[in-house]
């Protein structure tokens, strides 16, 4: 104890350092997943026999109890600290790693998948909100973003070029078990690292109503949202009333508790800027990882190791400009840097779109895999500075999961329209060229929404707010 009180009080570079170790890691942990999972889907919906818009609820399974739950895990965050959390969220995530990797249906997989995002929901803001509450602002923090960054992209490659490998070689299963040794890797760094904090759990206990509540909400949404892209209009537009119904019962229930698992204070304008461009940012991203992956394997013939490399400059990408958006930040305003992020990222997907007819790799997938990951991580390490800016140290927590919440709803509903779109436009032998157009397409204007609700809010905040 007497040495996690001394690891705790340490300000030196060296503490900074395991803190930013232990967040790089548990971001690695879950991004890994997103693309390991991106390389497997083909296989997985081949073995089980999975039609595309329900093949997408592999990745919408996980995306919607991390977000039906992140707002829990952040405020738990806050509560029952650090330590407690990240504890919790790699134990479930483990657990659930492990169920997936023997689910004998599609029927097994989606809840284990499910197990999974509750993982994420307590390890994502348990460990992001590290930096904010132990790292001080200036070269520090602008490191630990760096490196924030380059996890993305590192996982990229683990995901891909691994997951592709172990997938060809082993069958999709085996990819479910390699976060493992990562998971055992943050357990240790957690006990070293993170101090104990006093525990507050009673006033996170009648916040679980709200809980169920906004993740039955967004499950119905992105039903709705499925059902639409198949031309089920009728039963999709009931689906979005009963998700409208469940979100304004929500708010209801949440009017009404003293202590309620949002408060109101916390939303300043640029945090509900955040969430809404972030949203249509990661539904982009979403898109990409899909669209691109089936793209090889559907029209290029490629296997899933072959697929996996195919990726290789989009993991580059991202590595580069994890490097290089610390520098830009202490440089240039955060506005100026997240639409000029945003605007790549567009361009980079309209590429894609446009070329897809070529069907070669390099015309096809070379330049929109440079292009859009550089604009996306830009775009999107500038917006969670932006948001999350004047938030005290004590609701960092919140603020993330908050932020993060929207952003997986993102995720999900973008991979659910862009294989409802292509899946729609599809002729009878299957997925085409056209479908590809249509669903890059689908992802550039869903970019194009979050930009379109980012523009009047950073134009009006002063240059102090976001410098």
């Amino acid at each position: 104890m007497a040495s996690q009180q001394a690891i705790a009080g340490d300000t030196s570079p060296a503490r900074y350092g395991a803190i930013t170790f232990l967040m790089g890691l548990s971001q690695l942990i879950l991004t890994t997943d997103f693309s390991i999972i991106s390389v497997a889907l083909p296989s997985i919906g081949h073995d089980l026999k999975v039609p595309p818009p329900l093949l997408a609820w592999v990745i919408s399974a996980t995306a919607l109890t991390f977000a039906g739950f992140l707002v829990l895990g952040g405020r738990l965050t806050d509560l029952l600290g650090h330590r407690r959390c990240l504890f919790a969220g790699l134990l479930l995530f483990a657990s659930g790693s492990l169920a997936s990797a023997f689910a004998p249906s599609i029927w097994l997989l989606l809840p284990a998948r499910a197990l999974q995002g509750l993982g994420a929901a307590f390890l994502s803001p348990a460990s992001f909100s590290l930096i904010n509450t132990h790292i001080p602002e200036g070269p520090s923090r602008h490191r630990a973003l760096g490196v924030f960054g380059v996890m993305q992209g590192l996982s990229v490659v683990i995901g891909l070029v691994i997951g592709g490998f172990l997938t060809t070689t082993f069958g999709w299963r085996a990819v479910f078990l390699l976060n493992l040794p990562f998971v055992l890797l943050a357990l240790g760094m957690t006990w070293y690292v993170v101090p104990r904090a006093q525990s507050q759990a009673a006033h996170a206990l009648q916040n679980l109503p709200s809980v169920a509540l906004v993740t039955l909400a967004t499950a119905v949404l992105l039903w709705a949202i499925s059902q639409i892209g198949q031309a089920e209009v009728r039963a999709g537009a009931t689906a979005l009333v009963l998700a409208l119904v469940g979100y304004g019962s929500f708010y209801a229930l949440e009017s009404r508790i003293a202590a309620p698992l949002i408060p109101r204070a916390i939303f300043t304008p640029m945090l509900i800027m955040g969430c809404v461009a972030g949203l249509g940012l990661l539904a982009g991203v979403g898109g990409i990882f899909l669209l691109a992956n089936l793209y090889m394997q559907t029209v290029l013939k490629f296997s899933a190791a072959a697929s996996g490399l195919g990726m290789l400059p989009y993991a580059t990408a991202v590595i580069v400009a994890g490097q290089a958006v610390p520098l830009v930040l202490a440089r240039l305003p955060l506005k100026t840097t997240v639409i000029a992020g945003f605007l790549a990222n567009i361009t980079g997907l309209v590429i894609f779109a446009f070329c897809a007819r070529l069907q070669s790799y390099v015309p096809a997938l070379l330049l929109g895999s440079i292009i859009a990951p550089v604009g996306s991580l830009t775009g999107y390490m500038a917006l969670i500075g932006l948001a999350t800016a004047g938030i005290p140290p004590s609701q960092q927590g919140l603020a993330s999961a908050v932020l993060f919440t929207c952003q997986q709803i993102g995720v999900a509903l973008g991979g659910t329209v862009c294989l409802s779109v292509a899946a729609a436009s599809s002729s009878t032998a299957g997925l085409d060229v056209s479908s590809f157009q249509n669903g890059y397409l689908a992802a550039a204007a869903l970019a194009a929404l979050g930009l379109s609700a980012l523009l009047v809010p950073v134009a009006k905040a002063g240059r102090g707010a976001v410098a």
